[in-house]
C-alpha cells in the first residue's frame, strides 16, 4: 500500500536575507514591466454573468469584516518600514469633466467600501470617530456647478425619509437657519411652516385620498382643516384624527375660517 506523501515544506521556510536589495529591485522592476494578459481585455454580458451565477452564494472573504489586532499592526507597520512605494512622487494627469462624470454616473447607487459593518443589518455604519474625521476633511470645500448638478441628478426622484426630513429640519432650524432674522416670526407662523406640521398635513390628504370631504373634489386647491381650531387645542394640532381636507370654497363656509374663530369662542365660551 502506498503511503500519501507527507506535507511539503517550502525550501525557503524560515529562511531570510536570501535576495540582495539590488535582486530585489530588479525582480520587482521586471513585475511591473510584464504586462497581464487580461490587460485591455473586456468580459462579454454573457460571461459576467456566468462569473456572477458561479460565485453567487459563495463565502465572502475570511479577513472581510473581522478587527486585525494591535499587534498584527505593529508587525505590518514594522514590515513595510523603509519601503519606498512604487508610485512615489508619481501624479496622475487631470481628470477630464467627462471621465468624472463617467465616474460619477458608475458609482451612483453603489455603497462605498465599509469600515465598520454591523453582521445584523445589511447597512453600513461608520464610527462617530469617523464621521468626525470625514466631516473636519470636508470642511471649507466648496462644490462647483458641475457638481451640485451631479448631486441632483443623483438623488432625483429619490424621496427622502421622515427621519432624514425631521433630522434636516432641526440642523436648520431657529439661528441655524440662513433665513434668520432674529426670530421676528410668530409662534403659528413657524408652527405651520415646520416639518411636523407638513408631515401632518400630508398623512391627513393621504388618508382622504386627496378628496374633499365637503364636495367631493379630488385634488386641485385642497387644503387641511382642523375640526378643532389650531389656536385653541395645542395639544390636538398635530393628530390626524383632528384634520380633514377641505377644497379652498368648502373650507371659507367652515364656522372657524378667519375671523369667525371669534364667533366660534363666544360660542363654545372659551377663554384660550
Amino acid at each position: 500500500m502506498i503511503s500519501a506523501p507527507a506535507k511539503a515544506i517550502p525550501w525557503n521556510k524560515g529562511k531570510r536575507g536570501i535576495y540582495s536589495p539590488e535582486a530585489l529591485r530588479r525582480m520587482s522592476e521586471s513585475a511591473h514591466r510584464r504586462s497581464s494578459w487580461l490587460k485591455g481585455k473586456h468580459w462579454s454580458e454573457a460571461m459576467r454573468r456566468k462569473m456572477s451565477e458561479a460565485h453567487r452564494g459563495l463565502p465572502t472573504p475570511w479577513m472581510f469584516g473581522r478587527p486585525v489586532s494591535e499587534a498584527m499592526r505593529r508587525k505590518l507597520s514594522e514590515a513595510h518600514k523603509g519601503r519606498i512605494p512604487w508610485n512615489k512622487g508619481k501624479t496622475l494627469p487631470p481628470l477630464s469633466a467627462e471621465h468624472r462624470l463617467k465616474l460619477s454616473m458608475a458609482m451612483t447607487g453603489k455603497k462605498h467600501r465599509p469600515y465598520v459593518r454591523n453582521p445584523n443589518r445589511k447597512t453600513v455604519e461608520y464610527t462617530p470617530e469617523l464621521r468626525l474625521r470625514m466631516s473636519i476633511a470636508h470642511k471649507g470645500q466648496t462644490v462647483d456647478e458641475a457638481g451640485r448638478m451631479r448631486r441632483r441628478l443623483a438623488m432625483l426622484g429619490k424621496p427622502k425619509t421622515i427621519e432624514h426630513r425631521l433630522n434636516i429640519s432641526k440642523a436648520f432650524r431657529g439661528a441655524n437657519s440662513h433665513f434668520w432674522m432674529g426670530g421676528i416670526s410668530s409662534v403659528n407662523a413657524a408652527i405651520k411652516n415646520s416639518i411636523e406640521y407638513k408631515l401632518w398635513r400630508q398623512a391627513v390628504f393621504k388618508r382622504d385620498d386627496y378628496r374633499c370631504l365637503g364636495c367631493g373634489q379630488k385634488g386641485g386647491n385642497i387644503e387641511a382643516d382642523h375640526i378643532y381650531p389650531f389656536s385653541l387645542f395645542p395639544r390636538l394640532r398635530f393628530m390626524v384624527e383632528n384634520g380633514r381636507t377641505l377644497c379652498h370654497e368648502c373650507h371659507r363656509d367652515t364656522p372657524t375660517y378667519g375671523h369667525k374663530i371669534h364667533q366660534y369662542k363666544k360660542q363654545h365660551q372659551l377663554t384660550c
